[in-house]
């Protein structure tokens, strides 16, 4: 976890955004980047980098775009 960072981890919604609608939504890029945003999540928040309601905000943005 202390290594972790990039977008996720500073709660940068817009690039996360950004980087989700550049995304193909039927490539396996697309699965990978959404399964492994949702695991920087998961750690952020048991580091304490993200609040509930931050990390909530980001799945939603990683998942929105199907």
């Amino acid at each position: 976890e202390q290594a972790l960072t990039g977008p996720i981890i500073r709660n940068d919604v817009d690039t996360v955004r950004d980087h989700v609608s550049l995304l193909d939504p039927n490539s396996n890029l697309s699965d990978l980047y959404k399964i492994l945003g949702d695991r920087a999540i998961d750690i952020s928040l048991n580091a304490q980098k993200l609040t509930i309601d931050q990390a909530n905000t980001l799945k939603s943005i990683l998942h929105e775009f199907k």
